[in-house]
């Protein structure tokens, strides 16, 4: 699991949509908006099911 965490942190913190952003201006607003979108957010079955799964 922890090998699948590192390949996405990777994608995202290398993703191109970040090279758009103004440096130092928009970047922590676009992290924090990144945070809050509703896919990001897991779901209750989601959650309930790796709890389980652990």
């Amino acid at each position: 699991m922890w090998d699948l965490v590192w390949e996405l942190s990777v994608a995202v913190s290398t993703h191109p949509y970040w090279a758009t952003l103004e440096k130092d201006a928009g970047l922590v607003e676009a992290r924090m908006e990144l945070k809050q979108h509703p896919k990001a957010q897991p779901d209750a079955a989601s959650a309930a099911s790796d709890a389980e799964a652990a």
